[in-house]
């Protein structure tokens, strides 16, 4: 599962990248709509039985805030 969420980040990071290499508004517009891993987040964060896994399940939610509700919808 951690692979998938992973493999998920890489893939938003990308459209972002083409968003700002060249100004593709339909790659923006992915991110901010396609973010489904925010489902696997909340999967993982349910079966997380360990210490470890709490922490990271945790930061991962916290990171997704930040990225996804405050810095991508104020970057133009």
């Amino acid at each position: 599962m951690m692979d998938e969420i992973f493999d998920q980040y890489n893939t938003v990071f990308l459209d972002i990248k083409g968003y700002i290499a060249f100004i593709n508004d339909a790659s923006k517009d992915k991110v901010l709509n396609g973010a489904t891993f925010r489902e696997n987040i909340e999967e993982f964060k349910e079966i997380a039985n360990t210490k470890e896994d709490k922490n990271i399940s945790s930061e991962l939610e916290t990171f997704t805030e930040y990225y996804f509700s405050g810095f991508l919808p104020s970057f133009n």
